[in-house]
């Protein structure tokens, strides 16, 4: 369902500022890996310039001032683990001022994602199961494909623009809260 996933971001970060009172949406990230760390250019306080204060909301709101695309080899994040993701960001910087202009970001739904569920010792797929999914009734939509193998179950295919047919699933790996759900 492409980029529809991060809606399924939004909606389990939610659930889980509601649940667990020790997340807010008005926490830095930071507060959940203090290992995130991304050069502001705009910022004036060292915990600023760090961008120590980009908090949930920032970035489930398209307003942390952060790029695009995770910085993975190539468009695949399958191999990467957010402490990969967390070392190369040290060595970036925000596009734009936190909470001044908006600007799209997979990075931002993949970090809030990962960085929640591993603080609640899990992985995204596994507390949006749990969270959202189950309680839902949802059972044909999720991370992974091959967990329908048994069931009758046809997937929506996606096209290219010149209408050429997309594999019919891409693990994105460590993206997946951006955009790697399938319903």
């Amino acid at each position: 369902i492409g980029s529809v996933s991060k809606a399924f971001t939004v909606l389990l970060t939610n659930i889980l500022t509601n649940n667990f009172p020790d997340i807010n949406l008005n926490d830095p990230l930071y507060k959940f890996n203090t290992n995130f760390t991304i050069n502001n250019p705009w910022g004036v306080a060292m915990e600023e310039k760090l961008g120590h204060t980009i908090t949930l909301k920032h970035l489930i709101s398209q307003i942390s001032g952060l790029f695009r695309q995770s910085p993975c080899d190539g468009l695949s994040c399958v191999n990467y683990t957010t402490s990969d993701i967390l070392a190369a960001l040290k060595n970036l910087y925000l596009i734009h001022p936190t909470s001044i202009q908006g600007s799209y970001s997979n990075l931002a739904y993949a970090l809030v994602g990962n960085i929640l569920s591993e603080y609640l010792a899990g992985n995204f797929c596994s507390n949006l199961y749990q969270n959202l999914i189950k309680p839902m009734g949802m059972k044909f939509t999720g991370c992974y494909l091959d967990n329908l193998a048994n069931q009758s179950y046809t997937a929506a295919v996606p096209y290219s623009q010149d209408h050429k047919q997309y594999p019919n699933y891409e693990d994105l790996g460590w993206e997946m809260p951006a955009g790697g759900l399938f319903s």
